[in-house]
């Protein structure tokens, strides 16, 4: 909410509300496709950006990750 209210310039009441009307985690994690989990180390990460780009490019050129 500060974050809002100091870099953005809302009132304390529209940065709440903004913030108090977005889904949870859990509602974000049960419909996402894919996920990236940022609370690794750096090596950790590009592993898993490494893995999704290649699903994903596999998945734009109609190849298979199973070829």
């Amino acid at each position: 909410v500060q974050r809002l209210v100091d870099q953005r310039g809302m009132d304390d009441a529209d940065a709440r509300a903004r913030v108090n009307s977005q889904i949870s985690r859990d509602e974000r994690l049960a419909t996402a496709t894919h996920v990236i989990d940022n609370s690794g180390d750096r090596d950790a990460l590009i592993e898993q950006v490494d893995v999704l780009w290649t699903v994903l490019n596999d998945q734009s050129t109609g190849h298979s990750a199973e070829q």
